[in-house]
């Protein structure tokens, strides 16, 4: 292609981003919260080193946001949306084929959706990308190398991979002093946490450890296969079948150290966390997100390659574009009716907020308006639902104790025993948390709902209690 050509090409990926960022942060404003994403916004309200099960970056980030923008669900997504731009950016230096790079953070749905609500995963790997980038780079940008891997570990704990595998590609650099400085500046950004969890008996290092390679129930055998499946999911088939033909064919050339620096660099990076993953799984049910990191590797390395690696590489961007697309507009208007829609989790944050807020709250006072300190207070099962309360009606609920999975709410203090209501998914049993701390249960009274597009959202059922 002509020089005329690439550069028409690139205006079009930069126009073609910029309707990206720009529909992100539409749809941003237009959905309503995840669970996890105000549980995120809960821990900022509660600033510390550490939480229970992630590194304190996310808190961070979502308190500097919400202290400039307010708390709107745009305001707490809006970093995470500058991140998935760092990493089409950290990468666009490096590309081959630039277009084919640009489209690739679209496509693959774990860079796409990642990187869209607000969770630790977009920080990680906006710092991985960034981190990655300087790490080709060499020399005295090592030390930002080292930056970008402490805050890739204070997003994530598998950020923890990131800087040894960018020594392992550039071993003759270790002759230099800036690698080093690299290391010890991403140890000192890592630092807080390590202390957090050396004084709280290293429970988020344990939650992970118990998560992945130790968990209660171990899948065994059939754990890779299910993160190996799970990799198509998240990176689309054509693009997992791809990535992973990358992989194997990259190994030999590193083998036979036959690859580049941007080569090495791509595999170390990639490669060998997809593969600790799937061992993981022997240990502990998969989490298909956790290699996400992976996939800017694979996608920056295959932007290097030629003939028929990029027409399947552009065949699957276009088709992991078109799926998006297709989920964006069920988010928005159902394509197809399911008895359990994934979408519903979008609107289910205003729903539950406006019926617990009809039972808590004063008479005459609304959501986050003077007086909601008076409200009943209110327990959950899940912290989810504790978490969303929070969040949509400015009454701070709380995990009832003993009830559901450890959690953050284990580690903050429980508060005064007093009469209040209890909210949990709907199961037709007793709420035997409850009752097996002597306290008093009234009858069931259910939540059921639906949202606009007539999605099922719930049901609960919410209880009055006293000890």
């Amino acid at each position: 292609m002509s020089r005329v050509g690439h550069f028409k090409e690139q205006r079009l990926s930069l126009a073609f981003l910029a309707l990206l960022v720009g529909g992100k942060l539409v749809m941003a404003q237009e959905w309503g919260l995840l669970a996890d994403e105000a549980l995120y916004w809960v821990w900022s309200t509660n600033l510390a080193s550490g939480y229970f099960d992630q590194p304190p970056l996310i808190a961070w980030a979502l308190r500097a946001t919400t202290l400039a923008l307010g708390a709107s669900p745009l305001a707490l997504r809006l970093a995470p949306i500058v991140m998935g731009l760092l990493v089409v950016v950290s990468g666009w230096r490096h590309a081959g084929d630039k277009a084919l790079w640009g489209l690739w953070v679209v496509a693959v749905p774990s860079l796409m959706w990642l990187t869209w609500f607000a969770t630790p995963d977009a920080f990680l790997l906006g710092f991985w990308a960034a981190g990655l980038s300087f790490g080709i780079r060499g020399g005295r940008y090592w030390l930002l190398a080292g930056l970008c891997a402490g805050l890739a570990v204070q997003s994530k704990y598998s950020g923890l991979w990131l800087m040894p595998a960018l020594l392992l590609a550039n071993p003759s650099d270790l002759r230099e002093r800036w690698p080093w400085m690299g290391l010890a500046l991403m140890g000192l950004i890592a630092a807080p946490n390590i202390g957090w969890n050396a004084a709280h008996d290293w429970v988020s290092l344990r939650f992970a450890f118990s998560e992945g390679l130790n968990h209660a129930h171990p899948p065994g055998l059939s754990g890779p296969l299910m993160q190996i499946v799970g990799q198509l999911g998240v990176a689309s088939p054509i693009l997992g079948l791809l990535g992973a033909a990358w992989c194997v064919s990259m190994t030999r050339q590193i083998w036979l150290g036959s690859a580049t620096r941007i080569e090495r660099v791509c595999w170390w990076t990639s490669a060998p966390l997809l593969v600790s993953f799937a061992l993981a799984a022997l240990g502990g049910p998969p989490e298909a997100h956790w290699p996400a990191p992976a996939w800017i590797g694979i996608g920056l390395g295959l932007s290097h390659r030629t003939g028929r690696w990029v027409r399947v590489a552009w065949m699957g961007t276009g088709l992991g574009v078109a799926l998006s697309a297709l989920l964006v507009v069920h988010s928005l208007t159902p394509v197809v009716r399911l008895s359990q829609d994934p979408a519903a989790r979008l609107t289910e944050g205003p729903i539950l907020g406006r019926a617990v807020a009809v039972w808590a709250l004063p008479d005459g006072v609304a959501a986050w308006e003077d007086g909601v300190e008076h409200a009943s207070p209110i327990w959950t099962e899940r912290y989810q639902e504790a978490a969303l309360i929070h969040y949509y009606t400015g009454i701070p609920a709380r995990v009832f104790p003993g009830c559901g999975r450890p959690n953050q709410y284990d580690l903050w203090p429980v508060g005064p025993r007093e009469p209040g209501l209890f909210l949990r998914p709907a199961t037709g049993g007793p709420p035997t948390c409850v009752e097996d701390a002597d306290w008093q249960v009234g009858p069931a009274r259910p939540i059921r709902t639906a949202d606009t597009q007539n999605r099922a959202v719930g049901p609960w059922q919410i209880f009055e209690v006293k000890p």
